[in-house]
């Protein structure tokens, strides 16, 4: 008769200071079911697992969400707000957030995205991440929007804005090229991290093997993306010049 908890205390006219709790606790539910989700996938995590997870009962999981798909988008939400910009090198506005001194060059500035993108700290949770979107964003599509939205497009947004400042343009080109490299480096996670088996196949690319250092893959996909773009590379190898053709 009742969505959760909230909606039948709402019936009964509980009062409206019974409504309010606290964020920390709220926030802690989320996490902990970020955490269930990315390790089991949606199928595989109860509400009662993540009620144990916090030392709540599963009715009061209830308090916070309205069931189970409600858990999960504001968890996937809550993960891709704090976790996957938490430290992103580039800022709204394009101005540089990493460690070290501003890149003054365009391959310079690529370079260090890839390797931040492919850094052994960030790349567990970009696997997990695409790992739940390629099993579940058929079945919601509201997390697959979400996913494009906060981290496609805003990552293209930060890159293209950082790539103006280098003093590229005009801004359409820009931003096509930029939305070309954040799916190169997308797919290579995909194919090389997702998709490869357990065991590495002793044919496979020395890139597959586990031992390859994380920089090394950064530069050569730099590197191929360079010298696919000419366009790019002249316009890096001037970073205050224009070229005939108004392209990056």
């Amino acid at each position: 008769y009742f969505a959760s908890k909230r909606a039948l205390l709402d019936a009964l006219g509980a009062p409206q200071g019974e409504k309010t709790r606290p964020e920390g606790r709220r926030a802690e539910v989320l996490g902990a079911a970020l955490t269930l989700f990315l390790e089991h996938g949606y199928e595989r995590t109860s509400m009662g697992a993540v009620a144990a997870r916090v030392g709540l009962s599963k009715a009061a999981i209830y308090e916070y969400v309205q069931g189970k798909d409600d858990l999960f988008i504001q968890a996937i939400r809550a993960g891709l707000d704090d976790q996957t910009f938490g430290a992103f090198p580039i800022g709204p506005d394009g101005a540089w957030l990493g460690e070290g001194n501003t890149p003054q060059s365009v391959r310079a500035l690529l370079t260090e995205i890839a390797r931040w993108y492919l850094s052994p700290r960030h790349e567990q949770h970009r696997v997990a991440f695409l790992r739940v979107l390629l099993t579940e964003g058929i079945h919601n599509p509201a997390f697959a929007a979400r996913f494009y939205e906060r981290v496609v497009l805003e990552t293209n947004a930060r890159i293209t804005a950082a790539l103006m400042h280098l003093g590229c343009g005009p801004e359409p080109a820009v931003r096509n090229t930029a939305l070309a490299f954040v799916g190169q480096l997308f797919s290579w996670v995909l194919m090389n991290r997702l998709l490869v088996p357990e065991v590495v196949p002793s044919g496979a690319p020395s890139f597959v093997q586990p031992t390859t250092r994380p920089e090394a893959v950064a530069d050569w996909i730099v590197g191929l993306f360079w010298e696919g773009v000419p366009a790019l590379r002249r316009r890096g190898d001037e970073p205050q010049g224009t070229n005939d053709r108004g392209t990056p």
